[in-house]
């Protein structure tokens, strides 16, 4: 049987990532001539709404991508603590958040969410100003080889 295994990779200039990093990340398909705008309604939501201090949320655009990924925008929130992550995203309700869904709703024309664990993180000490997603698709019982294999390719490369 086939499962999905994502591996995401994300480096933001923001983000200072450990070993483990629990991450949830909401992808976003606007216009151009929106863009300032959600990033506007991300900004003023975000930045007003509480979370613990191990908790980041970072707004990117995604100007380099494959010819199949629609999404222009992500919203990417991460933490080194599940739990702390998970208490956040069950923040997110009641009247301001409503607001906030209403109001992207409308100028986001496709949104998608994913969640998951970093397994390998290369050059965590440093920041940049960019990021990364390797998506793979693998069998189960490939999978720990296949970690294996990534990891040692991607701590060949100097960052």
């Amino acid at each position: 049987m086939k499962n999905v295994f994502i591996l995401f990779s994300i480096l933001f200039s923001s983000l200072t990532f450990s070993q483990n990093v629990f991450w949830y990340n909401v992808m976003l398909e606007v216009e151009g001539k929106n863009a300032s705008t959600v990033a506007g309604l991300v900004d003023g939501f975000y930045s007003n709404h509480e979370k613990s201090s191990d908790v980041t949320v970072n707004f990117s655009s995604i100007p380099l991508k494959g010819p199949s990924e629609k999404a222009t925008h992500i919203i990417s929130i991460a933490s080194n603590s599940s739990q702390s992550l998970a208490d956040f995203r069950n923040s997110l309700k009641g009247e301001n958040w409503d607001l906030y869904i209403s109001k992207m709703s409308n100028y986001v024309k496709s949104s998608r969410a994913s969640a998951g664990k970093s397994l390998i993180t290369n050059g965590s000490e440093t920041n940049y100003p960019i990021g990364q997603a390797w998506v793979f698709k693998a069998t189960n019982p490939k999978l720990p080889s296949m970690i294996e294999a990534f990891g040692k390719l991607i701590k060949s490369y100097n960052f």
